[in-house]
């Protein structure tokens, strides 16, 4: 996965759900015990 196209998409104002995508990222990532992509 690309994560800087996933953050970029995610933050343009088409989509505008960056918080969202980081939030649901990091729940996923949490539950299987790795670091966020997006965080890293």
């Amino acid at each position: 996965m690309d994560w800087p196209e996933v953050r970029r998409l995610a933050a343009l104002p088409e989509y505008d759900n960056l918080a969202i995508c980081e939030y649901l990222v990091a729940e996923v990532s949490d539950e299987i015990g790795v670091e966020s992509p997006l965080h890293s």
